[in-house]
């Protein structure tokens, strides 16, 4: 599979980060989904918690008064990805002590792959889209596991990160916008697959879950 093969040339820095696991007994927790008609693989340890492919959701029902009713929205309800996603994130940004963040992309994009640790104190996100494209978000102690804080990587301009001020750079044969590498959280979000302007966009465009 095309996606496989790849598994994000980009980010060497964020696969070095995915695979960081911590030798503390804290819980690695993943959550993956498919699109319709494939089937899943073993992502991850015994202890990964597989999430269901997506399905479509009921629209909301109409109370009399015309308003709707139900729960109210997620506090990360413009996070591309299920509700069982969104609640995902809600529960990072509590359980880590800095801003968490999520992607806002198209349609045609779903959350594959996501996983963070408490004690390395990193959170790592994999998005996908119906073309196969793949791009990364990863926030956290980016010096901690990355070498020399990704400051190897030609830098190509400005950047933002939901309104942060970051940096365009040539990543692994693809672009990744890098806020803060040196500070604690530092961001990313990066591909080998889309354009520089795409990934510039898709940065910008990212949003901060609130802390319950």
């Amino acid at each position: 599979m095309r996606g496989a093969r790849r598994r994000l040339t980009i980010l060497a820095m964020a696969l070095v980060v995915a695979g960081c696991a911590s030798t503390a007994p804290t819980p690695q927790t993943i959550y993956v989904t498919l699109p319709p008609g494939e089937t899943a693989t073993p992502t991850a340890e015994p202890t990964a918690q597989p999430m269901p492919s997506p399905t479509e959701e009921p629209s909301p029902a109409e109370s009399p008064s015309g308003s709707p009713s139900g729960p109210p929205a997620s506090p990360a309800a413009g996070c591309t990805g299920s509700e069982a996603h969104k609640a995902y994130f809600v529960q990072a940004a509590k359980d880590l002590p800095w801003d968490v963040y999520c992607a806002v992309l198209p349609s045609d994009w779903w959350l594959q792959e996501a996983h963070y640790h408490r004690a390395d104190e990193y959170l790592f996100v994999l998005y996908r889209n119906s073309a196969g494209m793949e791009a990364v978000l990863v926030g956290g102690r980016l010096c901690d596991v990355l070498s020399n804080c990704l400051d190897w990587y030609p830098t190509i301009g400005p950047a933002s990160f939901d309104g942060l001020d970051g940096t365009i750079r040539h990543v692994e044969g693809g672009y990744g916008v890098i806020v803060g590498p040196h500070s604690i959280p530092g961001y990313v979000f990066g591909s080998a697959d889309l354009s520089q302007a795409k990934v510039a966009e898709y940065a910008a465009a990212v949003i901060k879950v609130p802390k319950p």
